[in-house]
């Protein structure tokens, strides 16, 4: 299971060219299986992201982010529950500030 922590490169110029699509692709073809987001992830604002998670084919956590856009809610779950060779594991993320 791929799990990054603070994923930094938001900041590069294509992403905020291309409002993080080239990103969250990337991310997905590397494999990733869930992710926080980070205080990054928002600086173009909460539609930039929400938008930019139609590419991402990862589940993204986060127990203490408080979302007031229902359809960024609807893809932002506290935690997750995975079965890793029989065994339940619960995976939850907590944003950094």
């Amino acid at each position: 299971m791929v799990l990054p922590e603070d994923v930094e490169f938001y900041k590069a110029d294509l992403g905020k060219e291309k409002h993080q699509e080239p990103e969250m692709r990337g991310m997905s073809l590397a494999g990733y299986d869930i992710v926080t987001p980070g205080n990054h992830e928002f600086d173009m604002g909460t539609e930039v992201y929400r938008n930019a998670l139609n590419f991402a084919s990862f589940e993204v956590v986060s127990a203490n982010l408080i979302i007031d856009n229902h359809e960024l809610r609807d893809r932002i779950s506290p935690y997750v529950v995975r079965n890793i060779a029989g065994i339940k594991v619960d995976v939850f993320g907590m944003m950094r500030l």
